[in-house]
């Protein structure tokens, strides 16, 4: 008897994109110069920079102050969990059947995820240094801490609203990257917006957007087998 070749009929599972661990190891790589670079803005750089950039005109600033609203925290959490729920229980049958709806669950959870691993830090930090807000004293308080202070007045440092953009552009980023340029302009405005309307100093915006970034690429290493680009 002849021996017949016989062929798989199970189809391919649909080819998945991988992460690299490299970005994660080479951004943990840059935590000591982060770290000088913030001591630096302390003592010798937030001052002339913040004020070059509060002093502008009142309409600029009004401007800057809607678009920090666009970086508040409360939108991509809830809207990122309600994406991921709505697919995994409400809907799941319509998401086992689309790549591009799939793809869009995954990115709720990858989301949520990164925007709670790094508010969570932002917020346990800003009550460790409680650093005072530049708008408290005229801009001369780069070096005022007092520590576990319960005052919003006293959480400038790292900067939570530039944690949640920047937490939030790089995950759009890996699953969007035709996006990627007006995400992260999107991203750089609502940082920058910070410290117009003296809300932040420089070195803050520094620290909120490293935790952030740090967030989304800790998120894409867990998550290695989500897709990553949308077809």
């Amino acid at each position: 008897m002849t021996a017949t070749s016989q062929t798989d009929s199970t189809p391919n599972p649909p080819t998945v994109a991988t992460y690299s661990s490299w970005p994660l190891f080479i951004w943990l790589c840059l935590l000591p110069f982060v770290i000088l670079l913030v001591a630096a803005g302390v003592n010798e750089l937030d001052l002339p920079l913040l004020r070059v950039l509060s002093e502008t005109q009142s309409d600029i600033k009004r401007t800057f102050r809607y678009i920090g609203y666009t970086g508040d925290a409360t939108l991509p959490i809830a809207g990122s969990l309600l994406l991921f729920l709505y697919f995994k229980f409400v809907n799941p049958t319509a998401a086992e059947k689309s790549d591009k709806l799939m793809h869009l669950k995954n990115m709720g959870l990858s989301l949520f995820c990164a925007l709670a691993y790094s508010g969570v830090s932002v917020q346990i930090m800003k009550r460790a240094f409680g650093r005072q807000r530049p708008y408290i004293s005229d801009m001369m308080a780069t070096k005022i801490f007092e520590p576990m202070n319960p005052s919003w007045e006293y959480h400038s440092f790292p900067s939570g609203h530039t944690q949640v953009v920047s937490c939030v552009a790089t995950v759009l980023c890996l699953y969007f990257p035709k996006w990627r340029w007006p995400i992260v302009t999107w991203a750089f405005l609502v940082a920058v917006s910070r410290i117009i309307t003296g809300n932040h100093y420089p070195s803050d915006l520094i620290g909120g957007a490293y935790i952030g970034i740090l967030g989304g690429l800790l998120v894409a290493f867990m998550f290695q087998n989500h897709k990553t680009k949308l077809y």
